[in-house]
């Protein structure tokens, strides 16, 4: 059943956008069914025409909606039609967090950064060296109690090695995961507020990549990530699933 409801007058195509989008991703739209004309999308949503034409050039640029000669706007299947920023719409479907979504990006995560990790040692200038042993040497010192401030320095940590590995998809990839993850920082933070005893495996990474030995860098990675994600399933069991 659609839920479709009136709109707030403040930044119109804007709210247009996030409900329909919220219709398609939900699948109370589904791939192939036609959406509403715009005059009807205009007396259902109490907008203006413009603001449901604006919506609907961006529902079309997230290739979530195909507008047809003719057939008007018609919905399409987005895991086969959008890209990864639709990742960060999963995370909280419907006001609930989607488990789904959750254990995609960590599973992706463990994936992606270990190859980071090797391309860096492979790519790595001295000046990203220096800023590498920087970030290592203030994780070190962070405060047991200080989760957040971890969190954000093993993000810079990660950052670091993306523009080390010089590899564009990676740079552009992670910009993406960014905005998803801090989005919900709070709720990823468990991965951090236990790991005091792990700080070392950092210098050790770094080690591996100053000596250019990509599949130890790999390696040990691939081990920091998997800490990570065991610490976020023991907190959040029914991530698992």
């Amino acid at each position: 059943m659609k839920i479709l409801k009136p709109i707030n007058r403040a930044v119109l195509s804007d709210q247009v956008f996030e409900q329909l989008k919220a219709e398609i991703i939900e699948k109370r739209f589904r791939p192939g069914e036609q959406l509403p004309p715009e005059r009807e999308l205009c007396e259902i949503l109490k907008v203006n025409r413009s603001s449901v034409r604006e919506a609907l050039k961006r529902l079309e640029q997230a290739r979530l909606i195909e507008v047809r000669q003719g057939a008007g706007s018609i919905v399409l299947d987005f895991r086969t039609t959008a890209g990864f920023d639709l990742l960060g719409d999963f995370v909280l479907l419907g006001g609930k967090i989607n488990s789904i979504a959750i254990r995609s990006i960590l599973e992706f995560r463990l994936l992606i950064c270990s190859e980071i990790a090797r391309l860096a040692a492979l790519r790595i200038q001295d000046s990203e060296l220096e800023s590498l042993k920087r970030i290592v040497e203030q994780i070190e010192a962070c405060p047991k109690k200080d989760a957040k401030r971890l969190q954000s320095l093993d993000f810079e940590f990660l950052y670091t090695l993306v523009q080390a590995s010089e590899n564009l998809a990676h740079m552009l990839i992670i910009n993406s995961t960014k905005d998803i993850y801090f989005a919900y920082q709070e709720f990823f933070i468990v991965m951090y507020q236990q790991i005091k005893e792990k700080r070392g495996i950092y210098r050790q990474i770094y080690g591996a990549i100053s000596a250019h030995n990509q599949e130890r860098a790999k390696q040990l990675y691939h081990e920091l990530i998997e800490s990570h994600n065991r610490l976020f399933f023991e907190h959040y069991p029914g991530n698992t699933e």
